[in-house]
């Protein structure tokens, strides 16, 4: 993986985080974001997937469908581009 796709992950996590931190005391769905920016930080970080572990059990109980849709944001965001020569 390149250092320009890491790069990109942390700094997608850490606004995803930002905004859904902010969005908690706003109207909006703040923990869902939050959760969202864990789960693109547990892809490089050991301790963000700790926190995503602990993490689960009370968003399940907030939002029982969030769950299907980060782990959708998750395998996204894992899929590795087809070699050059491929068909798509």
């Amino acid at each position: 993986m390149s250092l320009l796709r890491k790069a990109a992950i942390l700094a997608a996590g850490w606004i995803l985080i930002a905004v859904g931190a902010v969005l908690i005391p706003l109207p909006g769905p703040g923990i869902p974001v939050l959760a969202g920016g864990i789960v693109v930080l547990s892809l490089k970080s050991p301790r963000a997937r700790w926190l995503l572990r602990r993490f689960k059990s009370s968003l399940l109980a907030t939002y029982p469908d969030a769950w299907k849709t980060i782990e959708k944001l998750k395998a996204a965001l894992c899929r590795r581009p087809a070699p050059p020569g491929l068909p798509k």
